[in-house]
């Protein structure tokens, strides 16, 4: 018995260490059903998770990713206080010490995201508004710019437009950028492709609001012009997501497509330069993750 464990210790943190030898930023899209979920491993070693899911299927993509000794996420991003992306939140913050909490500040009368908002004050969790304009530095040259939402679309929401104060950003690692657009659709899209039309340009796009056919216009695709796009979808949602309209504009623009309902959780890995995807091992020790090229800047 004592061999056995020695020998899963072993396996545990020979993967730990192949991973920590090939760091760089990585973007893991998790798969949590029909939600949105997302974790950042930034260079330096911040975590930074954008939205929770559904329910609570991301405290298990979480534990599958993270070494159960490291039990901290340094950032928390809300995009939007809707279920789908907010539900997952209440688990996170029992489970991990998170050391800062980002939304929009919308008002917006929803139970769970009243309890999300009471947990992290409980826990003395610093809470702070996500504005257009603003940079976050997350060492080692790994930035995010946040391009929505504006103070006047935050005071001019309703529930029927609530999707548009989603937090929208960049996040760069040396050449490589990804966008992400919580469920941003076409009115965002039109604004910042007036605002925002210098730094739109992305290598991958986090595709807005589950593929729906009201997002990612021909236009906006045209200004971020990614190649790659991942869709964080749940399989046989009863939206019909993603659309026909949206993967037929994703495959005019040549974008190579991931879907969480299809390729499970998807982890996009950069060095600044090289862009991967990695697959994990499929067995828990002693196996090699793979890595996939999908381009180089």
């Amino acid at each position: 018995m004592i061999l056995f464990v020695l020998i899963l210790l072993a396996g545990v943190l020979w993967r730990e260490a192949e991973y920590e030898a090939a760091r760089g930023l990585r973007v893991h899209f998790l798969s949590v059903g029909q939600g949105d979920a997302a974790l950042i491993e930034t260079p330096s070693g911040n975590r930074v998770l954008v939205d929770g899911g559904p329910k609570q299927a991301v405290i298990q993509e979480l534990a599958r990713i993270m070494p159960f000794w490291k039990r901290s996420i340094d950032l928390v991003i809300l995009t939007h206080p809707q279920l789908d992306h907010l539900s997952g939140l209440t688990g996170v913050l029992e489970r991990y010490r998170v050391k800062r909490l980002m939304f929009n500040g919308a008002a917006y009368r929803l139970a769970a995201y009243e309890t999300v908002l009471r947990a992290a004050e409980k826990k003395h969790i610093p809470i702070v508004l996500a504005r257009a304009g603003e940079t976050l530095k997350f060492g080692d040259g790994a930035t995010a710019t946040v391009l929505n939402p504006t103070v006047a679309v935050v005071e001019r929401a309703t529930n029927r437009t609530i999707n548009e104060t989603s937090v929208v950003f960049r996040l760069d690692y040396g050449k490589t950028s990804f966008l992400f657009t919580g469920d941003a659709g076409f009115a965002t899209e039109e604004r910042l492709q007036q605002t925002a039309a210098d730094i739109l340009d992305a290598d991958i796009l986090k595709v807005g609001h589950h593929g729906s056919k009201y997002a990612s216009s021909e236009a906006y695709l045209s200004a971020v012009t990614p190649r790659v796009a991942v869709i964080e979808v749940g399989s046989d949602n009863t939206y019909g997501h993603p659309t026909a309209e949206t993967l037929s504009r994703l495959s005019s623009i040549g974008a190579t497509v991931f879907r969480t309902d299809t390729d499970a959780t998807v982890t996009i890995a950069t060095d600044g330069a090289n862009v991967s995807r990695i697959t994990p091992p499929r067995c828990p020790v002693f196996c090699t993750a793979r890595f996939d090229r999908l381009f180089t800047e």
